[in-house]
């Protein structure tokens, strides 16, 4: 059965450092339909905050404005966790940090 959690496990965050690949489920602006998208960087800032880099020109950027319901979904310590949320914040520009860690990844 799920467990409603709000911080990440302690056993999955260092998992969770500039991961390669993840699931980033969300709605379509303009079907409404849940759609899927994969993504290419994760990065969790402190174990209340995950990261994730999209390309500004993606369709997911005008999605996620629109609807910013998430589920977020990676594998690690040999389960799938998804990481749940209406509370997603933009950056125009990635800082130092970010960039950095991407190129790495």
């Amino acid at each position: 059965m799920a467990e409603h959690i709000t911080v990440i496990p302690e056993q999955l965050y260092p998992d969770l450092h500039n991961k390669n690949f993840e699931r980033l489920n969300i709605f379509d602006v303009e079907t409404v339909a849940p759609c899927v998208h994969a993504d290419s960087w994760i990065d969790a800032k402190d174990r209340a905050t995950l990261r994730f880099a999209v390309d500004a020109r993606s369709r997911i950027v005008s999605n996620l404005r629109k609807y910013p319901a998430v589920s977020l979904s990676v594998v690690g310590t040999g389960s799938v966790h998804a990481f749940l949320t209406e509370d997603v914040r933009a950056a125009a520009k990635l800082d130092g940090q970010v960039f950095n860690a991407m190129k790495k990844a």
